[in-house]
């Protein structure tokens, strides 16, 4: 499991998760990344406003996985920006929609929908 993220913009990451999150050691890793995202390093702050996540490669997403993300989508709200997520399927997508989260942020099923909706392009986004 690992995680991978990149600037798209100044105040957007794009945080690739590769691999299971499924047990305590990967769901601290996750909330690390997001904390480093959002904080910075050095706890100082960062201006990131929106991260989407890239789920393509997430092979499993546990409970605990899945409040990481909402956490992290709530800090993005507070600073007025948001957390969206792509490439969720199978398992994944199942795990998530049984637990009524595609209700709490929104889901594309690629990573150029999700900078479409974020950049205000809609008519792009299915």
């Amino acid at each position: 499991m690992s995680f991978k993220t990149d600037v798209a913009e100044d105040d957007v990451v794009i945080v690739r998760v590769v691999g299971d999150v499924v047990d305590s050691d990967t769901v601290q890793e996750l909330r690390e990344t997001f904390t480093d995202i959002l904080d910075g390093p050095d706890g100082s702050g960062t201006n990131v406003k929106v991260i989407i996540v890239d789920l393509s490669e997430t092979t499993v997403l546990s409970g605990q996985g899945i409040g990481q993300l909402i956490i992290a989508s709530g800090r993005c709200e507070t600073r007025g920006g948001d957390l969206v997520a792509f490439g969720a399927a199978g398992a994944v997508w199942n795990t998530l929609s049984n637990a009524g989260i595609d209700n709490v942020f929104r889901f594309f099923p690629d990573e150029g929908e999700a900078i479409a909706y974020l950049t205000g392009d809609r008519a792009k986004c299915a």
